[in-house]
């Protein structure tokens, strides 16, 4: 049902408010120890709902939700909930109800050289804990080629699925994303 509004919506041309937006972050925000609210700046211009559209360098208010690392290696995570914003000395309340959940950026070096891993072991089984063997030698992180060749294979392979998550650690002036949306109360 939600695929045939969303088509419908792109068809007749109806904005649909959602997406992903890089922000600044104004003051340091760790899920560790968070604070209640938070300033982040927009770094471009975008739209939120038809009555507000919030322009490059805005600066952003709003209330924060976190969720805490879990085991499996669940990273922890945070939702903004934006409550006003400001531009040229001008308080602007939202009034929708709008939220950015925070997402990690993509890294797309380590997803092709993992997705290509899989494929490989299909065919030969055994190649990526090959490769991740070697890459620890290599790379020599703990200062013995042997102990950082089965440290690799350790953190690469299923059985370090028991540890917990890691928190979120944003110092000020770092950019972040944001997938924002519209949401019920």
């Amino acid at each position: 049902m939600k695929k045939i509004v969303l088509i419908l919506c792109i068809l007749i041309g109806i904005p649909a408010y959602a997406g992903i937006e890089e922000f600044k972050a104004l003051e340091d925000f760790a899920t560790a120890n968070p604070t209640e609210t938070i300033k982040i700046q927009a770094i471009r211009d975008f739209e939120i709902s038809k009555d507000n559209i919030i322009n490059k360098n805005s600066i952003i208010e709003g209330s924060v939700t976190v969720k805490p690392p879990k085991r499996l290696k669940r990273n922890a995570t945070f939702t903004f909930y934006p409550s006003s914003y400001t531009y040229e000395n001008e308080r602007t309340e939202i009034k929708d109800n709008i939220k950015g959940k925070y997402i990690k950026t993509p890294d797309t070096k380590n997803m092709a050289k993992s997705a290509a891993l899989k494929i490989g072991s299909k065919f030969i089984p055994g190649v990526s804990a090959g490769y991740y063997l070697v890459n620890g030698a290599v790379n020599n992180e703990e200062g013995n080629r042997a102990k950082s060749a089965v440290y690799s294979l350790y953190e690469n392979s299923p059985l370090s699925l028991w540890k917990m998550g890691k928190d979120i650690e944003i110092k000020k002036d770092d950019n972040f994303y944001l997938y924002l949306k519209k949401y019920k109360k």
